[in-house]
C-alpha cells in the first residue's frame, strides 16, 4: 500500500474514532440529562400533588371540625341542665337548621332516662328537601341502644366518627355519623346517660376529591379508616369494595401493601 493510501486509511480511522467518541459522550449526555429531567418532573409533580392533597385535607376537616362543635355543644348542655321535652326538641331542630353541612342529628337516651315511662326516647331530626322534619327513632324493630353510632361512644366514653355507610330508606346517601356521649346531672353525674349526633352527608366529597389529578392520567380517591372506597372514579367500587378486595382479585401484594400503610396514616 501506497503512503497515501496509509494516510486517507489512517483519516479514516482518526476521523470514525472521533465520530464515535462524540456519540457516545453526546449520548451520554443526553441520556444524563433525560433521566435527571425526568427525576425533577417526577419530584415536581409529587410535591404538587402532596400539597394540593393536604390543601384538600384541610378544606376536608374544616367541615368536619365545625360539624363536631354543635353536637358537642349539645352534649355539654344536656349534661348542665334537664329539658323539658319541649326545649330538647327545639335545641336539635335549631342544632340542624343552623348548619348547611349538618344532614340530620339526635339525641339518644338510655332506656327510661329521659322518660321513666319511655323504654327509648331519641327524637330525630333531618333535612327533606328545604325543611327540616322529626320522627322518633326507637322501637322493637330499632333498638338503637345496640347500634355501633350509641355503642362505641359508650364503650369508649368520647366522640366517635363512624364508618362511611349508605343510608338506605333514610336519605339514601352516603353518610359518616358523629357520636357525642353525655352524662348525666345531679346525683348521676357520673353515669352515662345518651349520646348526640350529628349526620352529615360525604356526596360533596366527590367534587373535592375528583378535583385532584396529576397530568392527563393521574386521579385521587378516598377510603375510609377500613380501605373502602368513598370516592373514586368508578363508581361501581364506592362503598362497595376496598382496597383490598380489589387487591385480593387483581392478585396485587403491593396494592395491599399501599392500602396497609393508607389505612394507618402513611404516605
Amino acid at each position: 500500500m501506497s503512503s497515501r493510501g496509509r494516510k486517507r486509511g489512517l483519516a479514516f480511522q482518526l476521523v470514525f474514532f472521533i465520530v464515535a467518541s462524540a456519540s457516545l459522550i453526546f449520548g451520554a449526555a443526553f441520556a444524563y440529562n433525560y433521566f435527571s429531567s425526568k427525576d425533577l418532573v417526577l419530584r415536581n409533580v409529587e410535591e404538587n400533588v402532596r400539597n394540593l392533597t393536604l390543601a384538600k385535607v384541610n378544606s376536608i376537616e374544616t367541615v368536619l371540625h365545625s360539624v363536631e362543635q354543635l353536637p358537642r355543644l349539645m352534649a355539654l348542655m344536656l349534661e348542665n341542665r334537664e329539658f323539658t321535652r319541649e326545649e330538647l326538641l327545639s335545641s336539635l331542630y335549631q342544632m340542624v337548621w343552623s348548619s348547611e353541612d349538618i344532614f340530620g342529628g339526635l339525641a339518644a337516651f338510655e332506656p327510661y332516662s329521659f322518660d321513666p315511662e319511655l323504654l327509648y326516647f331519641a327524637p330525630y331530626f333531618f333535612r327533606d328537601g328545604g325543611e327540616v322534619v322529626s320522627s322518633m327513632l326507637g322501637d322493637d324493630n330499632y333498638r338503637y341502644v345496640h347500634h355501633d353510632w350509641y355503642l362505641i361512644p359508650k364503650e369508649l366514653a368520647a366522640p366517635v366518627w363512624s364508618e362511611p355507610y349508605y343510608d338506605e330508606g333514610g336519605g339514601n346517601i352516603i353518610m359518616a355519623t358523629y357520636s357525642v356521649p353525655f352524662k348525666g346531672n345531679g346525683a348521676g353525674a357520673r353515669e352515662f346517660r345518651g349520646v348526640v349526633t350529628a349526620d352529615i352527608s360525604l356526596e360533596w366529597l366527590e367534587d373535592v376529591v375528583s378535583s385532584v389529578s396529576a397530568f392527563q392520567t393521574g386521579y385521587a380517591f378516598l377510603i375510609s379508616g377500613n380501605g373502602v372506597f368513598v370516592s373514586h372514579p368508578d363508581k361501581s367500587l364506592i362503598m362497595r369494595e376496598s382496597l383490598f378486595s380489589v387487591a385480593e382479585a387483581l392478585q396485587d401484594p403491593g396494592l395491599r401493601r399501599v392500602g396497609r400503610e393508607m389505612i394507618r396514616g402513611g404516605e
